[in-house]
């Protein structure tokens, strides 16, 4: 947070450093359910739809020689670790070993049909262009397993993390990177394309660019964000969706490439000001919103990214005529309020009165998640909500992550029976990982880890996404409103 203090105005505002961007398409919001309103025995959920969990394989198993361990081992030049109290991930929850115990327990334990997991670009490709026999012969006995399970695989290609000799080269700063990624994304392919039918390309492009390349919240490798970093961000992003649109008309166009379903994954944040009056608060949530949603959804519905950041300064980019896309996925959190504080300078979490703050600086605030839901149906593609969970250290008396899932399930729901065409719900996440900046403090997990023992133990609020998952996938919930009394 201490690399904020460039900003003009005192400003606070709340940010998310795992996963949360908004939509901005112009139209406003017509129809706003109120999920207060609601309970959790009026769920609908049709048996079809996909219940599961969402981790990444770094905030999981660690890695070898990415940006990230490079990040997490090196220090700001005044000597402050980037990580905070100096935590690196380590073996984290040793993920890699123990897949087969967390594919067992999340069946057993909440009965899922879906595990979105993100391959390591730098476990499988250690060296440019060299793959790693044995770290792939890993990826398919945990795909298997999976599927032995009856757990349908989500693969993420790009989750923060790629390979250092990718980041020495400029990573995703440079067009003719692009390649680097599109020839890993074939190679993985071409290994699981028929065992895997749900991908995504790149998981929250706008979080990568804003922790990384700009002054307000950069706390992510390469560490770049200054007020004179706004032409790099923006090419950054415009690269990234070049990126995204390379792989996915390579990856159609390869053998089961038909049946693939493969799309972007975005991070909703919706910036709005604190008081929703004040020009000093709003103005600078537009001027967020123009590059953290309104470039890359603008993208995703016209094939074009356009992004002015001075006068006279574009970054543009066409993709070719076609689709790009086969459904978009959506991380959902909470809101940013910006709100004027002419005594600091700091980036901090605020709510609303009445609002409950979880331990990440944001709030509990479910009718985003379904306001989201009705921006992002704008793209005319097929939502799945890839994250969303709360950061509560409690393990005994955590009731904000019960209030948490029953509000946010509400959300969903009410969607659904509005019409619109929303898939699945991916619970971030399985257990306590490394929260990339925030180390190893902030506790989304529905799992507790004993990281000396790396022993699993569920939480007491997680029966509430247990219950209904299992009651959904048991078909108790596929009747609009229905009277359903076992949560």
């Amino acid at each position: 947070m201490t690399r904020c203090k460039t900003l003009l105005l005192a400003v606070q505002c709340l940010v998310l450093s795992i996963a949360t961007v908004p939509v901005c398409l112009s139209a406003e919001t017509e129809l706003k359910r109120s999920v207060q309103e609601s309970h959790m025995n009026e769920l609908y959920f049709p048996p079809s739809f996909l219940f599961g969990f969402a981790t990444s394989e770094h905030q999981n198993s660690g890695g070898t020689s990415s940006n990230w361990v490079s990040w997490e081992n090196s220090t700001w030049p005044d000597g402050k670790p980037h990580i905070d109290r100096g935590e690196v991930s380590g073996e984290a929850c040793d993920h890699w070993n123990r897949y087969a115990e967390d594919i067992t327990a999340m069946k057993e334990d909440f009965g899922v049909n879906t595990f979105r997991f993100s391959l390591a670009w730098d476990r499988i490709e250690p060296e440019e262009g060299v793959f790693s026999a044995e770290a792939l012969q890993h990826y398919h006995d945990e795909i298997d397993a999976l599927l032995k399970a009856g757990i349908t695989p989500m693969v993420t290609l790009h989750h923060f993390v790629h390979p250092q000799w990718f980041e020495d080269k400029g990573a995703f700063e440079h067009e003719e990177n692009i390649l680097n990624f599109v020839k890993f994304s074939i190679k993985v392919f071409e290994e699981f394309g028929h065992k895997v039918r749900l991908w995504c390309t790149i998981n929250e492009p706008t979080i990568y660019m804003f922790s990384g390349y700009l002054p307000f919240h950069c706390n992510f490798p390469p560490g770049k964000g200054s007020l004179t970093s706004w032409p790099l961000a923006a090419k950054v992003l415009r690269n990234m969706c070049q990126a995204h649109t390379e792989v996915y008309r390579a990856l159609k166009g390869m053998k089961h490439g038909d049946t693939a379903q493969i799309g972007l994954v975005h991070q909703y944040l919706k910036f709005e000001g604190y008081t929703g009056y004040n020009p000093l608060e709003s103005m600078p949530g537009f001027l967020l919103n123009e590059i953290m949603n309104t470039a890359v959804l603008t993208f995703l519905k016209t094939g074009t990214f356009s992004y002015r950041t001075h006068l006279w300064y574009w970054e543009t980019y066409t993709a070719p005529t076609g689709p790009i896309g086969d459904f978009i996925g959506l991380n959902y959190y909470s809101r940013a309020l910006i709100e004027l504080k002419w005594t600091q300078l700091e980036l901090t979490g605020s709510a609303l009165p009445g609002e409950e703050m979880t331990d990440m600086p944001y709030a509990i605030y479910a009718q985003g998640l379904y306001d989201a839901i009705v921006e992002v149906s704008q793209l005319e593609l097929p939502i799945y909500i890839t994250e969303n969970g709360i950061a509560d250290k409690e393990t005994v008396n955590d009731v904000r992550r019960v209030r948490w899932f029953r509000e946010y399930l509400k959300a969903t729901s009410l969607a659904l029976e509005d019409g619109y065409d929303v898939r699945g719900f991916f619970c971030w996440t399985l257990q306590d990982n490394f929260e990339w900046n925030c180390g190893y403090s902030m506790k989304f997990g529905l799992y507790h880890v004993d990281y000396t023992t790396q022993k699993r133990t569920l939480k007491a609020g997680s029966y509430i996404y247990a219950d209904a998952v299992k009651a959904a996938l048991a078909g108790k919930l596929a009747t609009h409103t229905r009277d359903y009394r076992g949560i």
